[in-house]
């Protein structure tokens, strides 16, 4: 099992990879600004605009941790017991609840705030970087369109940032900073498991393969980022490239 730490990695700058990454995700925000196509294209345009946003998150991410040696996590977050965590659908309406497995349960407003460099949530309420106790140079990592209600694609007035479809951008970390992150719906084996071996869908993969450890599936990243794509939906008991898991958006990918 893994066990969690606080202290971080050495800080690290943007890799030239990073960086073309970034370079990549600017050209096609640009051309998308453009006259679209007539139809049958909003929901690809929907799929491009997630993905555009799930790069640009992960990115934001890992520029504040390249600022700060420490991931943009609330207090309570560095508090659980958690060696990753989720920022799941807790407190949203979402036809699919994805939560944390440790005591404390969390959406994406929590890291947002923080990479925002909000102080209170846009409804008045003080964010987890309250007096920017998790954001002291206000640095602002990410771009994210501010909208009036909790239903629209946007950062809403309860600070959760949304996705195309209106449903909450699901983030997982590396809290214990072994490079490896496991994300409360796709390290399950009903998921992201294959056959009986390490490797499993779109990437992933397990320490070993004992029945102890089935459900341990991760990524070589510090961040997960995913989407519930068009049908707003995801099923514990599919597998990844079935059913209403199919269209799910995802950063490794």
């Amino acid at each position: 099992m893994k066990k969690p730490f606080k202290a971080r990695r050495a800080c690290r700058g943007m890799t030239l990879i990073e960086l073309i990454v970034v370079a990549v995700v600017l050209v096609i925000l640009a051309l998308m600004l453009f006259p679209a196509a007539n139809s049958g294209g909003g929901r690809h345009r929907r799929s491009i605009r997630a993905k555009i946003e799930i790069v640009s998150l992960v990115t934001a991410i890992k520029q504040y941790e390249a600022n700060y040696n420490q991931l943009p996590v609330s207090t309570n977050v560095l508090a659980s017991t958690a060696a990753d965590f989720t920022l799941g659908t807790f407190g949203t309406i979402s036809r699919t609840s994805v939560t944390n497995a440790s005591d404390h349960q969390a959406n994406n407003s929590e890291i947002i705030a923080i990479l925002l460099a909000r102080a209170h949530f846009p409804d008045g309420r003080p964010s987890p970087n309250f007096e920017h106790s998790r954001n002291p140079n206000r640095l602002v990592f990410l771009n994210a369109k501010i909208v009036a209600d909790t239903n629209s694609p946007g950062f809403g007035p309860d600070g959760v940032f949304r996705d195309p479809w209106g449903n909450p951008y699901i983030i997982s970390l590396d809290l214990n900073g072994d490079g490896r992150c496991r994300d409360a719906f796709y390290s399950r084996a009903e998921v992201s498991e294959v056959d009986l071996g390490s490797v499993g869908h779109f990437g992933l993969t397990r320490p070993d393969s004992s029945p102890t450890n089935r459900h341990a599936f991760e990524a070589n990243t510090v961040a997960m980022v995913w989407s519930f794509g068009p049908d707003g939906q995801a099923d514990f008991s599919k597998k990844a490239n079935q059913g209403v898991n199919k269209d799910n958006v995802l950063g490794w990918k």
